[in-house]
This record gives structure tokens, sequence and C-alpha cells, in this order.
């Protein structure tokens, strides 16, 4: 895997702020630090067990550092139906914003939904919005109501080395988010109902890294209903999903210029699924064993001008298929060495399908 690109790397000094160190019997105290901190704070967690019953919002230039995973654990306490963590102002924003080294233990079978509560957002260990340098690092969430990180309106973000077991919906998710790095481990997702493990829902420029398995839904799902999605890089590996990995662009929306490569094994319906999005390219990626199609270009706007290069698609009822208005899509194999000049047109698929 390629090392962390530049574009995501940034040094965040958070200068004339406070360090306070905050023991498990006094957990209530970071209720109040938007109150007492405006102008930012690094708090250092002990380590125990802190409970927490309501949400702690977070001021610009704050840190919240645990003594690590397996010392530093939060609890959402049953019944306390919000998220954990959030920003102080969703008007404005904030930023300079870090979370790292700690567990979070969600209680989410016993988490409902509030009446004055979106659906989409009402129960997430961390939920950023209108937010910029945000850092989520070695955290490991687990049975979460509804997804453990989502981010609106955010840019210049980093969720690494962090796994997500057991949620409700997803275990990262966006509504237009740019310049961002994901590097996770999930497992057991969308157990509310149907849900990705990784849903990336508009914005510029993202590396994702996952390992995505057990999920009800799409291993990792890019679309842009929400706001345009483009330049986005993924890599790693989706098993025992509904979908390894899914592109669904909207009809007015553009999703647009991705690079795919992995493992997309063993998966109910289809490997990877390219639907209205467009300047896709598969490149070293094993798609096989899945339940009916390796590589599935359809949607109304079709998967058009994509490249396949370099990749094993096999032991699939069907490896590729096109469907609607699919079309300009090239397969690059191994098998075909002898012309390089000459491209294997995969429109018709015929040369392809041969070839195998």
């Amino acid at each position: 895997m390629s090392p962390e690109p530049n574009v995501t790397r940034r040094e965040v000094t958070l200068t004339e702020v406070s360090t306070i160190v905050i023991d498990p019997e006094n957990a209530d105290a970071l209720y109040r630090i938007g109150e007492k901190y405006p102008a930012g704070v690094n708090v250092q967690l002990s380590p125990g067990e802190f409970v927490f019953e309501k949400t702690v919002f977070l001021p610009s230039n704050t840190s919240i550092v645990g003594s690590g995973k397996e010392k530093t654990r939060l609890v959402l306490a049953p019944g306390s139906h919000c998220h954990l963590f959030t920003n102080i102002d969703h008007q404005r924003g904030n930023s300079n914003l870090s979370l790292s080294g700690f567990s979070v233990e969600g209680h989410g079978d016993t988490q409902e939904r509030q009446g004055h509560h979106k659906a989409l957002t009402f129960c997430c260990a961390i939920y950023m919005k209108k937010t910029r340098d945000v850092r989520v690092e070695d955290v490991d969430f687990h049975d979460i109501r509804q997804t453990a990180t989502h981010f609106n309106g955010s840019s210049t973000i980093t969720v690494r080395n962090c796994t997500m077991r057991k949620l409700g919906w997803s275990g990262v998710s966006t509504s237009d988010a740019s310049n961002m790095l994901v590097d996770v481990t999930i497992s057991n997702a969308g157990r509310d109902t149907m849900h990705s493990g990784i849903h990336l829902d508009g914005g510029v420029g993202v590396l994702c890294r996952a390992d995505v398995s057990d999920t009800t839904g799409n291993g990792v799902m890019l679309d842009s209903s929400y706001s345009p999605l483009r330049n986005v890089v993924v890599e790693g590996r989706a098993s025992n999903c509904k979908r390894g990995l899914s592109l669904s662009g909207s009809a007015v929306k553009v999703l647009e210029t991705v690079m795919i490569s992995g493992t997309f094994v063993n998966n109910a319906e289809v490997g990877i699924m390219v639907s209205n999005a467009r300047g896709v390219v598969l490149t070293r990626c094993n798609v096989s064993g899945n339940g009916q199609i390796g590589v599935l270009f359809q949607g109304r706007s079709g998967g058009r001008d994509c490249i396949v290069h370099d990749s094993t698609i096999s032991s699939n009822p069907e490896d590729i298929k096109e469907l609607h208005a699919s079309g300009g899509n090239w397969v690059f194999t191994g098998d075909v060495t002898a012309d390089a000049t000459c491209p294997v047109n995969a429109r018709s698929l015929s040369f392809y399908t041969a070839s195998r």
C-alpha cells in the first residue's frame, strides 16, 4: 500500500491552551470544557472507565488523549440516546480537534432515536459538522447505535488505526468531506437496517484504506447524492458483505476519477459495482467468489470510460457485466501482451471473456 499522501499531512500546534488531566471519577468535567476553555484545551484521560450520559462538546484547538485503547474506556451509558462527542459550533464550525488513545463502548441496543433528531445522525460516537483539521487515531469503537464517525461539510480529516465493530449503521460516513484519509478495520456493520461499512457521500480528495467484513450492505460505498465526489483512492479488502464496493452516482451530481485496488471476495452479490460513474480505474484487484457478478457496470448514466487493469476476476457466476448505458470501458489483463498497442474494448467483453 502507498504511504500516507502529503495532502493530509499537517502540523497542528495548539498554542496558549491549558493541559488538564481527568480521572474516571471526575468524568463530568468533560461536559464543561467548552464553557471553561473556549480557546481550547489538551485533555489527558487517565486509565479507567469513564461513563457519559450526555454529549461532550468540543471547542476548537482541543485534544482528548487517552492512556491507550486497552487502558482508557469511554462508555455511553445505556439509554443516553445521544452522540458521545461533537464539535461545539455547528453553525460557524470548529478546527484543530484530535481524539486518540481510548476505546468506546456504545451500548447500541439500548439507544433510541429521540423525536427531535434526524434519522441520519442521532447517536454516533463522533459527529463532526463544519470542521477542519480533525484527527481520530488509535480508537476502538464497539456497539455503536448508529455510526462510529460521521463528518458533515468538513475537510482535512484523518481517521486512522481504528477498529469499528458491531455498528448499527457505518464505521465511517460523510456528507461532503474533502482532503480525507481513512485507514480502518470494520466488521458487523449495518445491524440497524442495510448500511455500508464505509459510506462516503460527496467531497474531493479521499484516500480510503479499509478492511471490511460481515456487513449487511456494501463494504465500501461511494456516492454523490449529497454532493459531487471525485478524486478518490480505495485500497483494501471487503468480504462477506452484500457488495464489496459500490460506486453509486447521482443523476445530477458527478461521481468520477476513482482508483480501486485490493481484494473483493465472497460477497453475496457483486464484488465491485460501478453505477452512474465515470473515469474509474480498477488495478491490481482480486475479485472472486462473489455470489452473482465480479465487476458490474450499470445505471441510467452507466459505468463509462473505465479501465480494468492487471486484475484477477474469476470464479464468479459472471465475471464482468455491462448493463443499461454503460460503455467505453476497457480491460487490460496480463493475458493481453502480444500487442501492447491493441487495447481490449470491454463494451462487448468478447475479447476479454475469450482470453480467460
